[in-house]
This record gives structure tokens, C-alpha cells and sequence, in this order.
């Protein structure tokens, strides 16, 4: 018989089933009703969550009358007034963490009663604060077993069972826990992750310092080095002893003096203008590239650093390798989906154990890397971001919720209180205040660009240095030219004009003055 038929008188036999007597004056026989059917619908979803659908295994109405005893809830019926829902005062779970204090502290005041603070609690108590009506809760701490891979499962299944009316903490919205209860809007996003550690730089190749430019801007650079060496040599060797020589000195002298300006340690004196010009000029040009390439090699370095030694997941499951994951969350059950073996997975609760297993390998006892939601490998990294990243794909959960009884009247506006706030400054101001600046580190996976320089990211530079130097040339040329055609003029003029004479200048040539005057110099 087709199992559809055998379930079906279970949805005329829900509203029927007995149902111990309650003497809260607030239920109903309507919420009584509406409860049952919800709970039928929570007995079907066991039945068809089954693989093999068993349907040899009949469900009695004494079986569904255990499963459904005590879970009914107020805001299960429309009949019932939000002003009625509203006069209870709520009993609110709060979870318990050795760890991750950010997240859950809980204290003991002066007065000897536990007192609960954290992110969530403060936004919990900010959106309460913005409904227009008034809501009495207090919160409790669940004792359960904090170090139990399902803690947070068990902690919410205790509103399905009506022990606390809502939970506040850093509950992960997953589709497994939404089957029995109901999720506010999120108040922080959220995603699966690993922390592994990052590249050593030692393995680096013996060219690293060449990266930062490329080959082309490498040689182009050498070659205008050369050039303006070749250039200033052209204005100096009239006047300059320095650049004067046999041919093999002056190839020295000009190799020297080309690459010594890229460290400022140009030590041969100037006499032409000309040669100030192309200096200064080409100083300028060195400062740019310096600066470009020492910015260059940093953000490579770093981002050499801040590559991940293991970016699949499935790399450790083929290695045999030990994964972390934190205490009571519901990472275990996603690493064992995942086809993790459970005897290699190892459970830790703090920032602090989390670096020593790190640190340790799993070679040497500890793991060789550690999934976890992304709030805390952010509150990790914030301490740790040097020697550790975010590697590997992200894996998407819903994020962190406030947790209600299925049908709660209370879910729709406090979703729109918590979507409000997270939109506001106060949303900011908190998160700073619990998990301060996060931007004192790099965090992992930043875009930090890591390629090398080309000559067209500097072309106007070396653009202006190249119009500059030939202008400088041309205008030295046609100044010597029309210098020299001036003194051919004036050579002339002395050899028609009575009373010159040419008197020669000792150790020079010859020197043009008038008849009857004599030469100092000769």
C-alpha cells in the first residue's frame, strides 16, 4: 500500500490526540490544535528525512502523542492577542564558551547571579530596545556539555522542547535547525572556512629582486642610464677635465657616472648647464622608479607571505592530515560530509589553542589546519595574521540568528528591528567595540595587486626625460653652431681690416687684438 495512504489519517487523528491539561489560562483549544498539526508536520519530516522511507515501520497515535507532549507554544494560534504573548516573561538560553569570549561571556556578578555579555547579547538588547512594545526576558546559561561536538544543536533544540522560550548567541542558521524552530534575520554574516598557515619566503627564487620590473622596463632603464652618461659627456668635454681622456677612461667615466645617480653618489663637478639640466632631470625620473619598485617588492613580499599553503580541502583527506574545528559547532557534522575520517578531527575552544595546534603540524600533534566560521577565524587573524591566512573555498551558511519557537509572533518584527539596526552607525560602533580595528592586519584573501611594473605604467616619465634630453641637445647644437659661426665672421673681419693682428695665446689658439695691444697670456 502506498505509504501516502497509510500517513494519511494521521492529519485528521492530529487535533484529536489527547493532550494532557495545561493550567496556563493563555492556551487554548485553538493553540492546542495548531500545535498538534505543526507537530505532524515535524513527524512527517522525520518520516521522509529517512533514506529508505521506511514504510514497514507504522507511526501510532501513542507514538505521535509521545513525540508531541509539551510541544505547543503560544504563539502557535492566531486567536491569541500579542498583548497575551507578551505578559509572559521570557526564559532566553544563552550558550556557555570556554573560548571566543567576544562571542559569549558569562559572569558572575556581585550578587552571586551569572550575567550574560557579548556581541549578541548587546545586539539582542539594541533591537529588543526599538519594538514598541515592551518585552520581559531574562537570560540563562545552558549547562549542557560545552565540549560535545552537538552543544548548539542540543541548546536549540531546548525551544523546540519549551525549556527556554528563545536563544540568543552565536546560533549558525542551518537547514537542519530551521526544521524545528524558527531563525530571526541574521545579525552577522557568516560562511565555513579554513586557517591554515602561510608560504615561508625562504623558498623564494635568487631573482626575487628582479620581479618588481619587467625585463623590457629593466633594459629600457639601463639603456637612458647610458644615454644621458653619453649625453653629459657631449657638454663636459670642452670645458670639464674630468670627462676628458684617453677613449678607455672616458668609457669608464661615463659607465660611472650613469649608474651612480640611481644612489645618489654622483661625485664629478658640472660646469655646463646643459649637463645640470639632464642631471636634475634624470634624478627625477630615478626618484619615480625607486619608489615604484621599492612599493613593488613590499606588496610582493607580502603577498608571497600571505599565500596559503593549502587551498583544497581535499588535499587533506588524500594526505591523512588532522583538521581542527571548534568546540559544540556544527563544523563537525560539515567536515564529516565532507569525508572526513572522525578519528582525524580534533575538537579546540580557544585563540590560544588554535596557534599551538597550528603551529605544532599534524606531524607533531597538532593539525594542519582548522575550519571554522568566518567571524572567528577573523577574530583569530586579528592577532595571528602573520604567520596564518584564510585559504580554501567558503562554504556558505546562513549566519549568526536569534532563535523562537516555530509560529513565534515576535520573529517578523524583531527581522525588521535586526535588518534596521544592522543597517545603522550603532551596528558599526558595536562591532568595534567587541572585535575593535580588524583592519591592523591584512586580512586573508585581499587583492593586493603583486604584478611586476611595465614600461607603459611609467611611460610618461620616460616620455618627458626623452623630449627634454633632445631638446636640451638641439638647443646646444644650434648654440655652438651659431657660436662658432660668429667667430668664423669675426676671423674674417681680421684679415681685411688694417691695424689687427693675430697674436697667439700661449698654450692655446690663437687670440685676435687689436695692433698695439699685447696678450697677458703670451
Amino acid at each position: 500500500m502506498d505509504i501516502h495512504f497509510f500517513l494519511l489519517p494521521l492529519l485528521f487523528l492530529g487535533p484529536s490526540i489527547a493532550t494532557e491539561p495545561t493550567s496556563n489560562p493563555l492556551v487554548t483549544a485553538d493553540s492546542i490544535g495548531a500545535s498538534n498539526s505543526t507537530c505532524v508536520s515535524v513527524v512527517f519530516h522525520d518520516f521522509y528525512s529517512t533514506p529508505a522511507h521506511q514504510s514497514q515501520t507504522s507511526i501510532s497515535p501513542c507514538d505521535l502523542k509521545n513525540k508531541c507532549a509539551g510541544v505547543f507554544w503560544l504563539g502557535a494560534s492566531t486567536n491569541i492577542s500579542k498583548d497575551q504573548l507578551l505578559s509572559k516573561h521570557l526564559q532566553i538560553g544563552v550558550p556557555i564558551k570556554n573560548g571566543f569570549k567576544e562571542f559569549m561571556k558569562v559572569e558572575y556578578n556581585p550578587m552571586g547571579k551569572q550575567v550574560a555579555s557579548s556581541f549578541p547579547v548587546d545586539v539582542f538588547q539594541a533591537v529588543i530596545a526599538t519594538l514598541p512594545y515592551n518585552i520581559s526576558y531574562e537570560f540563562i546559561p545552558y549547562i549542557g556539555n560545552s565540549d560535545a561536538p552537538g552543544y548548539y544543536d542540543e541548546l536549540v533544540s531546548q525551544v523546540y522542547l519549551k525549556e527556554y522560550d528563545a536563544v540568543v548567541g552565536d546560533i549558525s542558521i542551518t537547514a537542519a535547525r530551521s526544521d524545528t524552530v524558527d531563525f530571526t534575520y541574521q545579525y552577522m554574516e557568516a560562511g565555513v572556512s579554513m586557517i591554515v598557515p602561510t608560504k615561508d619566503n625562504n623558498s623564494m627564487s635568487p631573482w626575487w629582486f628582479m620581479k618588481p620590473l619587467t625585463t623590457t622596463l629593466w633594459l629600457t632603464t639601463l639603456a637612458v642610464a647610458v644615454l644621458k652618461g653619453v649625453l653629459v659627456w657631449v657638454f663636459e668635454r670642452e670645458k670639464n677635465q674630468e670627462f676628458q681622456g684617453l677613449p678607455s677612461e672616458l668609457i669608464g667615466k661615463i659607465l660611472s657616472f650613469s649608474f651612480s645617480t640611481f644612489v645618489f653618489a654622483t661625485h664629478e663637478k658640472l660646469e655646463s648647464n646643459y649637463s645640470r639640466f639632464i642631471v636634475n632631470l634624470w634624478t627625477f625620473l630615478v626618484f619615480i622608479l625607486v619608489t615604484a619598485y621599492a612599493a613593488n617588492l613590499t606588496s610582493m613580499l607580502t603577498v608571497e607571505k600571505l599565500q596559503p599553503t593549502i587551498t583544497d580541502v581535499r588535499s587533506l583527506i588524500t594526505n591523512g592530515d588532522y583538521v581542527g574545528y571548534q568546540n559544540g559547532s556544527f563544523v563537525f557534522e560539515l567536515l564529516r560530509n565532507l569525508g572526513f575520517n572522525e578519528s582525524k578531527l580534533k575538537p579546540y575552544s580557544t585563540v590560544e589553542q588554535y596557534a599551538h595546534a597550528l603551529e605544532h603540524g599534524s606531524s607533531n600533534g597538532g593539525v594542519s589546519a582548522i575550519m571554522d566560521e568566518i567571524p572567528y577565524i577573523r577574530v583569530f587573524l586579528k592577532s595571528h595574521c602573520r604567520k596564518y591566512t584564510m585559504g580554501g573555498r567558503t562554504y556558505r551558511t546562513g549566519g549568526f540568528g536569534f532563535v523562537f519557537p516555530r509560529g513565534s509572533a515576535m520573529v517578523p518584527d524583531i527581522s525588521r528591528a535586526v535588518m534596521n539596526f544592522s543597517e545603522g552607525e550603532k551596528m558599526f560602533e558595536m562591532e568595534k567595540k567587541w572585535f575593535g580595528d580588524q583592519t591592523t592586519c591584512p586580512e586573508a584573501g585581499s587583492p593586493i595587486s603583486n604584478k611586476s611594473l611595465t614600461l607603459y605604467s611609467l611611460r610618461t616619465i620616460y616620455i618627458i626625460t626623452a623630449v627634454a634630453s633632445a631638446i636640451a641637445l638641439s638647443v646646444y647644437f644650434i648654440c655652438r653652431s651659431y657660436k662658432r659661426g660668429s667667430m668664423g665672421m669675426l676671423r674674417s673681419k681680421t684679415r681685411i681690416t688694417p691695424g689687427l693682428e693675430t697674436i697667439p695665446k700661449h698654450g692655446t689658439s690663437p687670440e685676435l687684438l687689436p695692433y698695439g695691444f699685447s696678450n697677458p697670456n703670451y
